[in-house]
């Protein structure tokens, strides 16, 4: 696993120049995104900010802090918290600190297990974007893959069935089918997720899983009864196009890629052609090749010929 990327320090620098209650802002709009990198400088710059309040106490898994606020107000456990103006639960099961940081994602379980066990609503829902709701389920099947949470809401009660107005189709259950692990979509089949349900493309579970090359997950949904004839030849090829709008192509895409690969953690840093692992390149190429694509002639203008690349690869020509 490659090492977290860190906020650059005049990033930081500003945020500490913020009062304490914009930082606890910070924090949990971090803490509930896909970049992490604010609410990891906040808590190492100030620890004592996981506790401004209950929904950053909720969202960074600090369980004691959780429980003592309870205990001085019973009734907070379904109030509206936070910036956003959530019940505390739901910044526990939509923080991506559960899968982006171990050592407190066993605290954030620990929270919504008690928050559960005081009364929390385990179908509690917050409108997205102006007409998208999202439930705490959702949140911890399909954004954190978690099967100890998925487990512990249904348990408690959360509804696996989607069925309720602005919610778009089957979210959960496809969502949690773009998992390599099948344990959480396994949990909401069982808990009476509609199998067949499409989602607002008209995709059913089973269809994603084809698309995204998850076996295991569509071996399970085939076995728990979906309709493989469903299937379509585009969902077996990911639906992907093998060329694109601007005249290029997904093999010459990853010809070039095997002579000037870049490094995506570490910004544009050219590797020499020794340096690149081409065994990759060469499955993708072959992939491609399987899929019917066809080599260019050139890659990029007056660049090296296709078929060489193909070769330099170790990849058989095209018939």
């Amino acid at each position: 696993m490659s090492k977290p990327r860190s906020l650059p320090p005049s990033g930081l620098d500003e945020l500490l120049k913020l009062d304490a209650a914009r930082r606890a802002g910070a924090l949990i709009a971090s803490a509930t995104s896909a970049d992490l990198r604010r609410a990891r400088a906040l808590l190492e710059a100030d620890p004592a900010l996981a506790r401004y309040d209950l929904a950053c106490a909720c969202a960074t898994g600090e369980v004691d802090e959780v429980s003592r606020q309870l205990a001085a107000r019973p009734a907070a456990v379904s109030e509206p918290a936070g910036p956003s103006g959530r019940e505390p639960i739901l910044y526990a099961c939509f923080s991506r600190l559960l899968r982006g940081d171990p050592e407190r994602a066993p605290g954030i379980r620990e929270v919504v297990r008690r928050l559960l066990d005081a009364g929390a609503d385990p179908n509690a829902s917050f409108i997205h974007d102006g007409d998208w709701l999202q439930v705490a389920l959702y949140g911890v099947a399909e954004i954190a893959g978690d099967p100890e949470l998925t487990r512990m809401l249904l348990d408690a009660g959360a509804d696996a069935t989607d069925d309720r107005d602005g919610y778009h189709g089957n979210e959960v259950l496809y969502h949690a089918c773009e998992f390599p692990d099948p344990t959480c979509a396994m949990l909401v089949i069982d808990a009476g997720a509609p199998i067949d349900a499409t989602d607002e493309h008209g995709l059913t579970a089973l269809r994603i899983a084809t698309r995204w090359g998850e076996d295991e997950v569509a071996a399970l949904l085939r076995e728990r009864g979906a309709d493989a004839a469903a299937i379509t030849d585009g969902d077996r090829a990911r639906g992907a196009a093998l060329t694109f709008r601007d005249g290029g192509s997904a093999i010459g895409a990853a010809l070039h890629g095997s002579r000037h690969c870049h490094d995506p953690e570490g910004g544009p840093t050219m590797r020499t052609i020794d340096e690149i692992p081409t065994e990759p390149y060469a499955e993708i190429v072959r992939i491609l090749l399987a899929a019917g694509a066809t080599v260019p002639d050139r890659i990029g203008d007056n660049g090296a010929r296709g078929t060489m690349l193909v070769a330099e690869l170790g990849v058989d020509p095209p018939l």
